[in-house]
């Protein structure tokens, strides 16, 4: 028995024939009804839907065509590390970078539309 393993693009390629479908019904009724503007939009529908069937269905051959990890590594680690650095800065985690926290001061910030009391001088 040979189990294959799904493909994790089935449901955006179900969801692009269906937009397919829904896009050449409306371009039908929009023809068959003499309505330029809804015959346009499912045309546009249509276009969009078959470029992204390709576009899911050519998506694993795109990623695998890409860069591979010694390609990764030659470009942004430094030599011999895993250490990522780019243009000279090297990443030491996000754990080094400091976080500054601010008070909340909503209650005590003046509005600078309120009159300021003048001090009495005597």
């Amino acid at each position: 028995m040979v189990m294959e393993i799904p493909n994790p693009n089935a449901a955006e390629a179900v969801g692009a024939v269906a937009g397919i479908a829904i896009s050449a019904i409306t371009w039908a009724f929009g023809s068959h009804n003499s309505n330029p503007h809804i015959a346009s939009r499912g045309k546009v529908g249509v276009l969009a839907s078959v470029g992204a069937a390709v576009l899911i269905g050519s998506a694993v051959a795109i990623v695998n065509s890409r860069l591979g990890m010694p390609a990764l590594r030659r470009r942004f680690c430094v030599r011999g590390t895993w250490q990522f650095a780019a243009n000279g800065v090297r990443f030491t985690g996000a754990s080094a970078v400091p976080v500054t926290r601010y008070r909340y001061r909503g209650s005590s910030i003046p509005a600078p539309w309120a009159p300021q009391p003048v001090p009495a001088t005597s």
